[in-house]
């Protein structure tokens, strides 16, 4: 069996579904003052996205294993083994003397709401990792190594916008079910 080099797949931003082999770590950013349009102002100065976000999750899927099966008469794949690395950016207010107790009060629930959803990132990414291995696996045998290389190429690519149009989904429906909880308040 023949182990194509890493950089081969390079390229290729993967993940796995399999939890131990998730990597998260969480960064924080700290917030100034002591009303809400400040707390607004320092998001917009400090937050991701170039502070369009309180809070956010990069994701990138990086491969551990591809081996692929050569013989002279056909390439197949043989092996798969991605990983999820998420890095997941939240606030942290370390200044909240002075500031009403409901503006205290809101900030940790969206606090606690933001860790709950970029943990909901990281789980979306996961599952569609384990299609990824699947779907990879599935490839059929192709006559040459480059041909199958071709064809990985395109199903990454089509495997990466429906795990990027999930992602957006799940944002748009939390803003929904968002903007449903706050009428009822």
């Amino acid at each position: 069996m023949k182990t194509l080099p890493k950089y081969f797949f390079i390229s290729f931003l993967f993940t796995l579904a399999a939890c131990q082999t998730t990597k998260i770590t969480t960064g924080y950013y700290d917030l100034q003052g002591k009303t809400e349009k400040e707390l607004n102002q320092s998001i917009k100065k400090l937050g991701p996205m170039n502070g369009h976000a309180f809070a956010a999750a990069e994701i990138k899927f990086n491969p551990l294993t591809f081996d692929v099966n050569a013989t002279p008469f056909f390439c197949k794949m043989e092996k798969v083994k991605l990983q999820v690395i998420a890095k997941i950016t939240l606030p942290r207010w370390p200044q909240q003397s002075g500031a009403s107790a409901s503006l205290k009060k809101g900030f940790k629930n969206m606090q606690t709401y933001a860790k709950w959803h970029e943990k909901q990132h990281v789980k979306i990414a996961e599952a569609s990792a384990q299609a990824m291995e699947k779907g990879l696996l599935s490839i059929p045998a192709q006559q040459t190594c480059p041909l199958l290389k071709t064809k990985i190429k395109s199903y990454m690519k089509k495997s990466m916008a429906l795990h990027e149009k999930i992602q957006k989904k799940f944002d748009s429906d939390e803003q929904k079910r968002l903007k449903a909880l706050f009428k009822q308040s």
